[in-house]
């Protein structure tokens, strides 16, 4: 398959460009994105080092790994 560029019009006599049909709204910033994987990471390993106990309080208390607070 070969690529198609953002800039090639869509239809035959249409002056929408390809690249006007992806919205940005959803895309987050790249850094931001890595950072928050980041410390998820280290919040995960320091919860780790808890007691059971503990630590399925923090992580009810506040929602963690997807739970519901």
């Amino acid at each position: 398959m070969r690529p198609a560029s953002l800039d090639s019009p869509v239809g035959d006599e249409s002056s929408t460009h390809l690249g006007e049909l992806f919205s940005g709204e959803n895309v987050g910033v790249p850094d931001c994105d890595l950072s928050d994987k980041n410390i998820s990471g280290i919040l995960r390993l320091l919860i780790g080092e808890l007691p059971y106990r503990k630590m399925k309080i923090l992580i009810c208390r506040f929602g963690l790994d997807g739970e519901k607070e």
